[in-house]
């Protein structure tokens, strides 16, 4: 079996992104257990210090140009497409996007990106998988339409949260039978490296980026009902930065912690893996996450999150983990004019019922965690059965 799988960040500088696809190489490494699995990436280093089994295979026609697609008249095409890649689909028994939130209109290139290589697959005959994915409603007409012509032809659709992505799929033209809620990918791996206790520690992350919404402006606003919390519980104030791309997720952090005599990076060193952030995330009682998987991090470990949301698209992702999780992880808007005074009661609500809201926490990281291994089998039955029927 030759597996061709696409991935949320080509350069793999986020520890979400690389965290789900160490995951979803993991799964289909057990299902089939000699596949050759090719993984797109701009840098070949990395899938083998992450994924050691993975062959990379290197994206550089992307890295050359920022203007992939032509985005005109409803249709996305190539420009300046490799042959390495059209071969790559051309060998490959499948093509499967891992997990991720890249299709949608926020990151409209990228999404457009890997719809182009799974469109390449269907006309080639060869099945494809969408797994792990956050899905939104699409409103540019081009990456609509692209996906109304890719997605219905997928073999299995996992979707990470039932909030949106259910109906999204099938507006957009997907069987809903094809259609299944798993949860995120990385849920498993924070989930397994859960401490036995809640920690003692507040967790911090802020996102900064023009997709984020968020500005320099709100590291004020933050640092001033951070410390005093922090204060008041006696805790560290413990740095959990997710992406690395500049501007980094630790530049803002350590802006917020800057004057707080007892803030922390347990165990040192550079946080440079997934599993070192996921280590430092256990030894929290609550996490502050202004990034999406900085809460996934935290709840799959049984630990309480305040998501901090200034725009649609991370409003929506911290809803939807919400839905999968329930009310520990609060949601609050940096537009509520109340803003101050109900994220310090979040963190203090969050910080008194810790204990009480692991197992819950832990039993819904559980379900998820199934849901995935589940859709992960069918899809490997799915998948062996036409391979059968086409030998016949």
């Amino acid at each position: 079996m030759r597996i061709l799988v696409e991935q949320s960040a080509y350069g793999m500088t986020n520890h979400g992104d690389t965290a789900m696809l160490q995951v979803s190489v993991r799964r289909l490494e057990k299902l089939w257990a000699k596949a050759y699995i090719e993984v797109i990436t701009s840098n070949a280093a990395l899938p083998k210090e992450y994924c050691p089994t993975a062959h990379p295979l290197v994206d550089t026609w992307h890295e050359r140009s920022q203007q992939v697609y032509l985005l005109a008249d409803h249709q996305i095409d190539v420009i300046g497409q490799e042959k390495g890649h059209v071969d790559a689909v051309r060998k490959a028994d499948f093509v499967m996007a891992s997990g991720g939130g890249y299709i949608k209109d926020t990151f409209l290139s990228h999404g457009a990106e890997v719809l182009a290589r799974l469109e390449e697959a269907i006309n080639m005959s060869k099945p494809i998988a969408v797994m792990g994915q956050g899905f939104e409603p699409l409103s540019n007409p081009a990456l609509r339409a692209k996906a109304q012509c890719v997605l219905p032809e997928s073999e299995l659709v996992g979707c990470r949260e039932r909030r949106i992505g259910r109906a999204t799929l099938v507006a957009l033209g997907v069987d809903p039978t094809r259609i299944v809620v798993t949860g995120d990918d990385s849920v498993e791996l924070s989930y397994r490296e859960r401490l036995p206790a809640v920690g003692a520690g507040i967790g911090v992350n802020l996102r900064v980026a023009w997709y984020s919404g968020v500005d320099e402006r709100k590291v004020e606003i933050l640092r001033e009902v951070l410390h005093r919390a922090a204060r008041k519980h006696g805790a560290p104030l413990i740095p959990l930065p997710i992406s690395m791309r500049s501007p980094s997720d630790a530049e803002y952090i350590k802006q917020l912690l800057k004057g707080y005599t007892y803030a922390t990076n347990i165990g040192g060193g550079n946080l440079d893996d997934p599993l070192k952030i996921i280590g430092q995330t256990g030894r929290c009682r609550v996490v502050v996450a202004g990034s999406y998987h900085a809460a996934v991090f935290a709840l799959s470990q049984g630990i309480p999150v305040i998501g901090l949301s200034q725009s649609p698209n991370y409003m929506n992702k911290f809803q939807g983990l919400n839905a999968q999780f329930g009310d520990d992880c609060h949601v609050l808007s940096f537009d509520d004019v109340d803003f101050p005074m109900k994220f310090a009661h979040a963190l203090d609500q969050a910080w008194e019922t810790a204990e009480q809201a692991r197992p819950g926490l832990l039993e819904n990281a559980e379900h998820q965690i199934e849901a995935g291994l589940a859709a992960y089998q069918r899809l490997y039955r799915q998948i062996e059965a036409r391979s059968a029927s086409v030998r016949r």
